[in-house]
């Protein structure tokens, strides 16, 4: 009996060692997450300033986008630790990318999925830790895009999760951006160094960067925000599961003594007198 105690000792002991771990895991992923959202409130305002000097700087594309379905830019899960969230990823690939289109795979974990149900995206990178590494991600995703309207015309999509409760993984439109959001008002043009087609040319690039970039924070918060619920719920069955070890590792206790004093008493009566 007493070596099943030692046993649920060192079981209880594992439990904590793994409930440390999960805790740290949640913490790594509330800062993520906050990081993610601060990084998104600059990014917006950047891709603000950029619509602006556009709007003084040239007006919007003539015409219509090439028809056809264009590229997704799927931004999923690096790794595990969140749940079913890297799976309903490829799910969403699998149902809601049009036949024909372009799949620009960011995540490491959803990619391999992607790998298993069949389908090859055109182009895949890791999706960063922290917020920092946004930006070169974000330039080498648009570089890649660029070198992919030729093959798959259309319009530039991305599919992520949203923060927002009840809100479920769907397709959101990058680019083209929305005629309105691009409304020339009376203000004069500015003065410019370079040539205006160029200096459009770089802006319009800014501004997919722009989107491409903040597309990518909220798949990066998103992710951690998934892995926060998934750590509370691992948390959460390690409390009880430690409940339970340490009621059975009480009542092996209670069952060794209650042995001891049987065979103490026994060996009392059994003695020789004197």
């Amino acid at each position: 009996m007493t070596d099943r105690v030692d046993i649920l000792q060192r079981r209880l002991t594992a439990i904590d060692e793994i409930g440390d771990v999960v805790g740290a895991l949640r913490a790594i992923a509330s800062a993520n997450a906050a990081a993610a959202r601060g990084t998104l409130a600059a990014l917006m305002a950047y891709e603000a300033q950029v619509r602006a000097a556009l709007i003084r700087l040239a007006p919007p594309p003539d015409g219509a986008p090439a028809s056809g379905p264009g590229l997704v830019l799927l931004i999923g899960a690096s790794q595990g630790f969140c749940g079913a969230y890297p799976m309903r990823l490829a799910e969403a690939a699998r149902d809601l990318v049009p036949p024909g289109a372009g799949l620009l795979a960011i995540g490491q974990r959803t990619t391999a999925l992607l790998h298993e149900s069949g389908i090859t995206p055109v182009f895949t990178a890791d999706l960063p830790a922290t917020p920092a590494d946004i930006p070169a991600l974000a330039s080498r995703i648009t570089d890649a895009i660029v070198d992919r309207t030729a093959a798959h015309p259309g319009p530039i999509s991305s599919l992520s999760g949203r923060d927002q409760p009840g809100e479920p993984i769907a397709l959101r439109p990058i680019w083209p951006p929305e005629a309105s959001d691009l409304a020339h008002g009376d203000a004069p043009p500015p003065l410019t160094t370079m040539p205006p087609a160029d200096l459009a040319l770089g802006l319009w690039m800014e501004l997919l960067f722009a989107a491409i970039a903040r597309a990518l924070s909220e798949g990066l918060r998103v992710e951690n925000l998934a892995r926060i619920e998934a750590m509370a719920r691992a948390e959460s069955h390690i409390r009880d599961r430690r409940l339970d070890l340490t009621r059975r590792q009480r009542q092996a206790r209670q069952e060794a003594m209650t042995t001891e004093l049987i065979e103490l008493s026994s060996s009392r009566r059994q003695a020789p007198g004197p």
